[in-house]
């Protein structure tokens, strides 16, 4: 006697981003889907980014998680919208579970749009970690600007501390790729 199972595939229900969500280059979002009722222990989710124009679709990114609701995933810079002869790219984030024998279970998709971040980061805080008081030579005090958004650091940026009759210019330190940069004094 021989049994076979049909595995009707499910639709995937993506939480997050949203039908039509603005996304910014360089920022990071979290791509969050709920779990096939189908989906077993060691299910593979495999999630793409695709970018679609006059009906052919190229795929930018793919990649793959054991049985995982979420994703993090930041926006590369290179993403473009407006590629030669085309007026403009759509993106689609597809996701695709497979149970641990290798069956399609289900799937979804969301479209979603992708634009360059032309407003400049505000700073919204100018802090210290150490604690208020005297510090002697060759102490170390670690200055922290916090942005309203993730950057980027190019160069060698410094600050410039009003210190008394001579200012003190302060050497980037760390935290490129984060909303808070730290320059040690």
């Amino acid at each position: 006697l021989i049994f076979n199972t049909l595995v009707l595939a499910q639709s995937i229900s993506i939480i997050s981003p949203t039908e039509g969500d603005t996304l910014i280059k360089g920022s990071t979002y979290n791509i969050s889907w709920q779990k096939p009722s189908f989906a077993d222990n060691g299910s593979l989710v495999q999630i793409s980014i695709f970018k679609y124009y006059d009906n052919n679709r190229r795929g930018l990114k793919s990649f793959a998680s054991m049985d995982s609701t979420s994703y993090n995933w930041t926006v590369p810079y290179d993403y473009t919208a407006t590629p030669d002869g085309y007026s403009s790219w759509s993106f689609k984030i597809y996701i695709f579970y497979q149970n641990a024998s290798g069956s399609g279970i289900g799937d979804g998709e969301v479209n979603v749009v992708i634009i360059d971040d032309t407003t400049a980061p505000t700073v919204t805080s100018v802090s210290s970690t150490a604690d208020n008081g005297t510090y002697g030579i060759g102490s170390v005090v670690p200055i922290t600007v916090t942005f309203d958004e993730s950057v980027i650091v190019t160069g060698a940026p410094q600050l410039t501390l009003e210190t008394g009759d001579t200012d003190a210019v302060v050497n980037y330190s760390s935290g490129s790729g984060s909303s808070i940069l730290t320059f040690n004094y």
